[in-house]
Parts: structure tokens; sequence; C-alpha cells
């Protein structure tokens, strides 16, 4: 039994051998044909292909093909009469090796990516080619076509109609052909490309000021793309430009919305409400047109994701510390004045304070540092979920608590730093059952859980940089 498996594997991988070679062999073969033919992109006669027209009147399809062959004087690139339909539209087998030929002539490789207007240029040339053979349902021709299998003699009329439609492109007809069978299928759930994207945006704009009404303006967009459905035009714009969608896309920013943005801060000033106007102007988000500020004032260095240095911590207390720290907390305002000098956004550098640095600083002037506050805080939590007298009974998420009666319990720690806390807790444990349940099982983990050496070396550093700022400021 094994010497029968070991002997069928031998024959496999031998089988699969053989067709690498022949595959090799071929590309030799094609390669040789190439060069001793180049150069390849000048334009000849359709002729020069040899293909035999089909015998007149069979069928549409057929038609077509003869029109093609005998009569439109269609001038096709060298290198479809050379290599004919000897270039398979999937090009598994020895993929590498079919790049490189392509790469090396010049030729445009199979299945890369099309631009908007190829697929415009291929579906004027079909709707040309239609009125001219005089075909009335041209949805039955096209699944004539796509019909046919690659592997068929009559797999060569795939090639004839892609080099027709594919006449100002710069690839083989195969590669049109996959192009044009793709657009004449009408599209059903397949993904918006970034092109379509680009059209959707321009063109909505565009039929607003002409005085479409909002059906009509998608109804015309999806005839355009050839899409089934008005809707799913109508729902992607809404993604990507309106506001009111809790799954919206980032909304790409235009020269002209850039420009509208920069151009309103310096009129109104940089404020909540200039960037909230900009956003309803240009249908985007507060928050992203807010973003997209800090970005072309800074760079993308405003959205940093790295970790606070030790230096911009340092600064960060010493810049607090000024302003007469803790006998006030710092507002809004202190943070967006604050972010000219981190070039950071503001409610980043807000949440490193009150979650991270301001919890370290208060728990060292309490003696706590080092204290296991995470167990008490959930300990009372549960309690109080459980109490009729409390305000946190029944509450079922960390969003619904108050944390006033919390932080009176937890010494040392800010309601953000505690919230943050209970957030990532239920994220952890978010199996476990309800928002009790989370807390109960957390509890057990977080009993014997001290802080690692590592947070202990943290918070130490983020101390020794809190005195050396406060004797320096004496």
């Amino acid at each position: 039994m094994i010497l029968k498996y070991l002997n069928l594997r031998y024959l496999r991988n031998n089988h699969l051998h053989q067709k690498y070679l022949f595959s090799t062999l071929k590309l030799q073969n094609l390669h040789k044909s190439l060069q001793e033919n180049a150069p390849i992109n000048e334009k000849v006669s359709i002729s020069e292909t040899g293909y035999v027209p089909p015998s007149p009147g069979s069928s549409h399809m057929n038609s077509i093909v003869r029109y093609v062959l005998l009569e439109s004087n269609l001038q096709v690139h060298k290198y479809d009469a050379l290599l004919q339909n000897k270039i398979p539209i999937s090009c598994k087998r020895n993929k590498k090796g079919y790049e490189s030929l392509f790469h090396t002539h010049g030729i445009s490789p199979v299945g890369l990516n099309w631009s908007l207007n190829e697929e415009k240029s291929v579906l004027r040339a079909w709707k040309n080619l239609v009125a001219i053979c005089q075909i009335n349902n041209s949805k039955e021709v096209a699944l004539e076509f796509i019909s046919i299998p690659w592997r068929r003699k009559e797999s060569y009329k795939k090639h004839v109609l892609g080099m027709y439609v594919g006449q100002d492109l710069n690839r083989h007809g195969n590669d049109a052909f996959l192009l044009w069978s793709t657009l004449i299928q009408t599209h059903k759930s397949q993904t918006f490309s970034l092109e379509e994207d680009a059209h959707i945006h321009k063109r909505v704009k565009d039929l607003q000021k002409e005085g479409y009404v909002c059906n009509d303006i998608y109804k015309i967009i999806a005839k355009e793309l050839n899409r089934r459905y008005p809707y799913s035009i109508k729902r992607r714009y809404e993604l990507l430009y309106c506001n009111g969608s809790e799954k919206r896309l980032k909304k790409r920013f235009d020269t002209d919305d850039d420009h509208l943005l920069l151009q309103s801060v310096l009129k109104y000033g940089e404020n909540d409400e200039t960037f909230s106007s900009v956003g309803k102007e240009i249908g985007s988000s507060f928050e992203f047109v807010k973003k997209r500020y800090y970005i072309l004032l800074f760079g993308s260095k405003v959205e940093s994701k790295s970790k606070f240095s030790l230096n911009e911590q340092k600064e960060m207390i010493r810049s607090i510390l000024i302003e007469d720290f803790p006998s006030h907390e710092p507002d809004n305002k202190f943070y967006e004045n604050l972010r000219k000098k981190f070039k950071r956004n503001p409610k980043t550098l807000k949440d490193h304070w009150t979650k991270i640095i301001l919890p370290v600083i208060r728990s060292h002037e309490e003696g706590i540092l080092f204290e296991n506050w995470k167990y008490s805080c959930l300990q009372h939590v549960c309690k109080s979920l459980s109490d009729p007298n409390s305000a946190n009974y029944a509450v079922n998420s960390p969003l619904e608590l108050n944390y006033s009666e919390i932080i009176e319990t937890v010494n040392g720690q800010t309601r953000e730093s505690v919230k943050n806390f209970l957030l990532r807790v239920v994220n952890q444990f978010k199996e476990s059952g309800d928002f009790g349940d989370i807390l109960r099982k957390a509890s057990k983990t977080y009993k014997y859980n001290h802080k690692s050496l590592s947070s202990q070396y943290k918070f130490s550093e983020l101390v020794d940089l809190y005195k050396e700022v406060k004797n320096e400021l004496k």
C-alpha cells in the first residue's frame, strides 16, 4: 500500500514537472519569436493574424467576427498578430515567467488594473460595432462570446473581438476582451474602484448644479457605470461623503476641499464651529475635517501613532505646572495652544495627560503609586451594580456609569483613566456574559495582578520628570 502511494505521488510530481517544463519551453519560443520580429508595438493589418473568417449567416457572433476580419480595415498591434491567441487570460502556471515576458517586450501585463478611460474606450468601441452590424439584442450576442471556452478552437473569436474593442489600448486582444466581458456583464455586488468613487463624487455635484433631483441623479450615474441598482450608487455616495452614517468611510479630500478648509480657518478662525461648517459643506464629519487641517498644517506627524518621548512628557508637565496646576484643570483652549508645540492632535495630548501622566502624579503625591487600585475599583463597581441605592444600579455599560461616585473610592485616578480601564476590561472579557459577569471575572484576574516591572519603571520615570520640573520651577 505504501509503495502504491509513493508511486502515485511520484507520477503526480513528474506530471507537474513536465507541465512546468512545457510552459517554460513555450515561453522561450514566444520570447524568441518576439525578438526576431521586433519592434512588436507597431500597428499591422488584422489579416496578419491569419485567422480564417467563419461562414456567413450562421449567427450574429459570426457576422461580427467576419466584419472585423474582412471589412473593418482594423490595424492591430504586431504582437497580437505574432502571438495570436497564445496568451492565456489566467497565467497561473509560471506567472512570473509571463510577467517577465510582457515587461521585456513592453506589453501591458494581463489582468493589470484598468483605468476609467480604458473602460470608456472599450464600451464606446462595442457600441459602435453593435450599431454597424445592426444587432438588436447585444446582450445575447455578448453571452455567445463569453460562453466560448478558452481551450476550444473557436476561442480565436474572443481574440478578434478583443482586438477590435481594444484598438485604442496598448494591451493584448485577450486582455481587452477580459475587460469588455467584465464591463458588459451588469455589476451586482462588485466593489467600487477609486476611479468610480471619483466619478460618483464629480457627477453628483455636476448633476445637482444642473437641477436634477436625487433619484434621477443616481439613475444617471448607475447607467454611466453600468450598475444595475441606482440605490448602490446612492449608498456608496453616502458612505463616502455624507454625514449621518455610522459606517461611513473616511472622505478623500481633494484640492478644492483643502483650499476651502484653509480659507475658512483664515476667515473665521481655528475653532470647532469652523470645522463643523466646513464638514457640512463638503460632506464630511467634524473629526475628519479637524484631523485634515492638522495634517495640512504640520504634515502627517500631527497624527503620529508613536509613543510620547520623555522630552515631550517633560515639556507637557512643565507647561501645565506653569499654568498653576493643580489649582485648576487645563481647558480645551490650553490643549489647542499646546498642540502647536508638539504637533499632535489636542485630543491626543489631553488623553495622554488625563489617562496616564496625571494619575501617576496624583498617586505619587498620595504615596499609593504602586497600589493595586484596579481590583478595588472592580469590586466597588460590582457592588454598586446590585445596590438599589447606588447611582450605578443595574447599569450595563462603562459608558453609562456615574464616575463621580467611583472616583471617591479610587484614590489617585481620574475619571478618564478609570473609564479607559473599564472599557479595556469589557473588551478583554466580552465573552463572559453581561457587564456584571465581566467585572466579576476580571476582579479574579486583577486580584493578584501586580504591576509589571516595565510599568513600575515607566511610572518611576514620570515621577522623576515631575520632580525635576518641580525643582526647576521653584
